[in-house]
């Protein structure tokens, strides 16, 4: 999970999981509120996040990159 700051500065950390939550319209990302404290005061402050999800095993990767996030 990537985020950035005021200063367009890159935070990074490793997601624990994931959820789908609405149905499948949104989802939620597990994270561990110490090692990501800068990723969440940057999703605090301007709600912009990019998250990578893969399967090892086949390879396939999902890409998602927006704001809104809470």
């Amino acid at each position: 999970v990537g985020t950035r700051d005021a200063s367009h500065r890159p935070h990074l950390a490793l997601a624990l999981g994931y959820r789908l939550t609405d149905g499948g319209a949104a989802f939620e990302v597990l994270l561990d509120a110490a090692s990501a404290a800068a990723v969440l005061a940057n999703l605090r402050a301007n709600g912009e996040l990019a998250a990578v999800f893969s399967e090892p095993s086949t390879h396939r990767t999902l890409q998602l990159k927006g704001g809104g996030a809470r």
